[in-house]
């Protein structure tokens, strides 16, 4: 806590400052507008970066990713851009496991009407025919 700038007797005590809410936000709210203050600084140190051309390349590509990270351009994700595929497309697994995956989502949704509810067992019918 000296290293933090508390004083000899509050160290002493051990009182943290996240014991204390006031304290905590109010030291939430200075480290936030310290960093509203730097941030314009960051950024001309990147750009900086960027534009160099003495500084190694991989340095000013990974400067220039993170511009365009902080504004907002991030890249594709990759598994989310590829179309799942048809059931024609599908080994005997993958279709086991598509037709699994359907059928635990319908039993999740079941609610029960009057009775007690069991434990549902997934239907074979449907992939006795893929073995």
């Amino acid at each position: 806590m000296l290293a933090a700038g508390y004083s000899e007797g509050t160290a002493a005590t051990g009182q943290k400052p996240e014991d204390n809410g006031q304290v905590l936000a109010a030291i939430e709210a200075l480290t936030a507008r310290r960093l509203r203050a730097a941030a314009p600084v960051a950024l001309k140190l990147i750009e900086d970066l960027v534009g160099d051309k003495t500084i190694a390349p991989r340095v000013r590509l990974d400067a220039a990713k993170t511009l365009l990270d902080r504004a907002g351009y991030t890249p594709p994700n990759q598994a989310a851009d590829k179309a799942p595929l048809s059931p024609a497309e599908m080994t005997a697994e993958q279709l086991r496991e598509f037709i699994a995956d359907g059928e635990r989502a319908l039993a999740d949704r079941a609610q029960v009407i009057n009775g007690e509810a069991t434990e549902s067992q997934p239907t074979t019918q449907l992939t006795d025919f893929l073995t």
